[in-house]
């Protein structure tokens, strides 16, 4: 650094929200705490990259370990992004354990309500029911009985009307133009009614639709691509304005 120059100091990158390690084949993570959305972003792809491959830096894994038991609270979408790649690593490599809480404290009877109410464990339990991975709550088998006790627990969440992820449903006109006849936000347990009886046509996704590697890579080269047709000259493929 020359004289009188500033110094620049390089942020830090967030801390991993994750503990992970690896025993013979058995890959290992630990969630404690919280899992929040820009801790996991920073780590997402790495992890995602590992499941699909069955490969933890070289090292071959064939079954995978969840360990949530300390945890008291998981943003949605990290949350589905974890369960969406153990899902694909169920699929292609080995078998998933999940340990939730025991529900020993408040805090831990409160997370396991907010997983059960928005559809999680509604998703761990048809996987365990395909024989994909397990799932436990402390010492106990995850059971649908134990989910809907769970629903059911007299606490109150730590947020409003609990569907977190919300949509904005509109119509699109041949013209390209975007309409609202009835422009209002909905709860995403509203959602798939409201498709069925307004819309003949329609894709839903989750607002995690494009992160995945292929898509990003995908992505990545249609931007080089159109800065290499304006160099030439040429029209771009996807040109916005």
């Amino acid at each position: 650094m020359k004289p009188n120059e500033p110094e620049v100091i390089e942020p830090l990158p967030p801390k991993s929200p994750l503990n992970i390690t690896i025993g013979g084949s058995i890959l290992r993570i630990i969630v404690s705490n919280w899992l929040r959305d820009a801790q996991w972003g920073a780590y997402y792809g790495v992890i995602q990259n590992a499941l699909q491959k069955g490969e933890w830096f070289g090292k071959h894994i064939d079954s995978i370990i969840i360990d949530m038991r300390s945890c008291y609270w998981a943003d949605p979408i990290p949350m589905l992004a974890l369960l969406l790649s153990i899902a694909e690593f169920t699929d292609q490599h080995g078998h998933v354990k999940i340990m939730l809480p025991s529900g020993k404290n408040e805090g831990e009877r409160r997370f396991l309500k907010y997983l059960s109410r928005e559809g999680f464990l509604e998703h761990i339990l048809n996987a365990q029911e395909r024989l994909l991975l397990e799932a436990h709550w402390g010492s106990k088998k995850l059971t649908r009985e134990a989910q809907r006790d769970f629903v059911s627990a007299a606490l109150d969440l730590a947020y409003n009307q609990s569907t977190c992820l919300r949509a904005e449903l509109f119509t699109m006109g041949e013209n390209g133009q975007m309409s609202f006849p009835s422009r209002r936000f909905v709860k995403t347990d509203e959602i798939d009614a409201w498709v069925v009886d307004k819309l003949d046509n329609v894709v839903l996704l989750p607002h995690l639709g494009s992160a995945t590697v292929e898509t990003r890579d995908r992505m990545g080269l249609m931007c080089a691509q159109a800065v290499l047709d304006v160099l030439a000259n040429k029209e771009p493929q996807n040109r916005v304005v």
